[in-house]
């Protein structure tokens, strides 16, 4: 069959198609024995994994779907942080403030908000088996762009 494949293509081409065949599976040999040896060390029990997410309803679905996964695979998450949380409550504006009013309104939102979160998080601490620790980290007015903001984060961890 070789011959006649090299007939048609010349002994050259083969020659070169024959080595490409043999590069890859010299390279997918190491691959694969490098994907054991990740797959051991992502068992082993010195790994844990902590998910990050937040605690709106859509990201709480897909926080579950990748639970499901990694125990299908066997893995476990230990710890899951809550990221852009609403939080603390917020306080009625004194009497006298100038748009009470509407501050009223905003600070009902925001404690809708923040309660809606608290009960997403306390099923996740009473429905997650393996949890080892929950962190919440607020709502920040800037971006974590700037080590002072990391730092905030960190706080909070």
């Amino acid at each position: 069959m070789l011959r006649a494949i090299s007939k048609v293509t010349g002994a050259e081409l083969l020659d070169e198609m024959m080595g490409f065949v043999d590069a890859l599976s010299d390279l997918f040999g190491s691959f694969s024995e490098r994907a054991a040896a990740i797959e051991k060390v992502l068992h082993g029990d010195d790994v844990a994994f902590c998910l990050v997410t937040t605690p709106d309803k859509a990201t709480m679905r897909e926080a579950r779907e990748f639970r499901q996964r990694l125990s299908a695979l066997g893995l476990g998450i230990s710890a899951v942080v809550f990221n852009r949380c609403h939080a603390p409550r917020a306080q009625a504006p004194p009497p006298g403030v100038p748009h009470a009013d509407a501050i009223a309104a905003l600070n009902a939102e925001w404690n809708a908000a923040f309660d809606r979160e608290s009960d997403r998080i306390a099923e996740v601490r009473d429905g997650w088996d393996g949890l080892e620790a929950i962190g919440v980290v607020p709502l920040m007015p800037t971006s974590a762009t700037r080590v002072a903001a990391l730092d905030a984060i960190a706080a909070h961890l």
